[in-house]
């Protein structure tokens, strides 16, 4: 693959990447965890394609040095934009990891607070089945 190729592939798999890291960053802030699995599949598949790219880049350092300077100013500048969304998408998911953290302690403090102790997970013995009494009823439709 040649020079011009290599770079413009780098540089989709950054806008792709920087896409898909404003979808997470959105689904995080409404909290459709439901989305997160699809969308962090993605993610990941890109950053694997991203790294594999870059890596085949810096094997061969002559293919940047015979770029025309134009455009490796502007892969220069998209790296660093990337960079700066990267670093923001990290930012957001260490904030809603710390959001569910705090979240999960607030119900251990709450659960370990109550004045009953709820049975989870059928840990400890058996509740008694709840007894009732079955009547037959039928009735007549007709008057």
């Amino acid at each position: 693959m040649e020079a011009l190729e290599r770079v413009s592939v780098v540089m989709m798999l950054m806008r792709q990447l920087e896409q898909v890291m404003e979808q997470e960053i959105l689904i995080l802030r409404a909290m459709r965890l439901d989305r997160l699995e699809e969308v962090v599949t993605e993610k990941t598949v890109l950053c694997q394609a991203y790294e594999a790219e870059l890596r085949a880049l810096r094997r061969e350092p002559e293919l940047l040095a015979g770029l025309d300077p134009a455009l490796r100013a502007e892969l220069e500048h998209a790296t660093r934009d990337f960079q700066v969304r990267a670093g923001a998408n990290l930012r957001a998911l260490d904030a809603a990891r710390a959001v569910v953290e705090r979240v999960m302690r607030h119900i251990g403090t709450s659960l370990e607070a109550a004045p009953f102790k709820p049975k989870l997970y059928r840990h400890g013995p058996e509740r008694t089945p709840m007894r009732g009494q079955v009547i037959a009823l039928a009735f007549d439709r007709q008057i």
